[in-house]
């Protein structure tokens, strides 16, 4: 991030308006860049000058009830009277195949919102991990210490593969919980960039194709395979993230 899109956001981080995310975000330049720091400092000094120096009045109740009857009173809306219409016989198949097909787009657009949620879901327990240290429960290069660790304590088995020769050595593995559900990530490097892959019981749900996505700095790939919820997520390059799920699933 750079200081043109810190600066705003600034006074909403002093307000704690900015998501998880964000803040992060923020407060990575602001590790780096020791001017937007002063100026946090600054925000954080003239607040706390206005608070002590400043007096403070409260309305009076009669005042408060002033205002409160000169405002205009919204009414309900009148409720709309329902109208049925029994369709024509000659349009039975028809409506009938309408109603297939919006039921095949209600379900899509359910599909694409919950692939969305893991994406998001993945991204703020990355960025969590990244911030607070917890980035690995057992550091090691193994993966045949790896993969007994995480089984021994979910009801899946994650795949753990060792990709050191690829480019993308395994440093660990760590639980974690995302989108509600107890997960196992298996933790990679690349370069100095970390990559978790997380996996959790999806059940009797059935295979899904990976969906690829890009949000705020952070790639996600998202599949559904052999009763597991896969996640992979990380601030590489797209191109980089993909060749590391092919290379996983390859090895799988």
């Amino acid at each position: 991030m750079q200081c043109n899109r810190a600066a705003p956001l600034l006074h909403r981080l002093a307000d704690g308006e900015l998501d998880r995310l964000s803040a992060w975000r923020v407060r990575r330049h602001l590790a780096r860049c020791q001017s937007c720091a002063w100026r946090v400092e600054e925000i954080g000094a003239l607040r706390t000058a206005i608070r002590t120096a400043l007096p403070h009045h409260r309305a009076s109740p009669a005042f408060a009830a002033r205002i409160a009857a000169a405002l205009p009173r919204e009414k309900p809306p009148a409720a709309a009277p329902m109208r049925w219409r029994l369709p024509a016989a000659g349009f039975g198949i028809s409506g009938a195949l309408a109603g297939v097909a919006l039921t095949l787009l209600v379900q899509t657009g359910l599909q694409e919102r919950a692939d969305e949620t893991i994406g998001r879901a993945a991204i703020a327990s990355h960025t969590e991990a990244m911030t607070t240290g917890h980035r690995i429960d057992i550091p090691t290069s193994d993966r045949h210490v790896v993969k007994p660790w995480l089984s021994a304590r979910l009801d899946v088995s994650p795949p753990v593969v060792d990709l050191a020769s690829e480019g993308f050595p395994l440093i660990g593995g760590r639980l974690d919980r995302i989108g509600g559900h107890q997960a196992g990530v298996v933790v990679y490097q690349r370069r100095e960039h970390v990559i978790d892959l997380y996996a959790w019981n999806a059940g009797s749900a059935p295979d899904k194709a990976a969906r690829a996505e890009t949000r705020q700095g952070f790639n996600t790939i998202s599949w559904r395979q052999g009763g597991m919820e896969l996640v992979a997520v990380s601030d590489i390059p797209a191109t980089e993230l993909a060749e590391f799920v092919a290379l996983a699933l390859a090895g799988s």
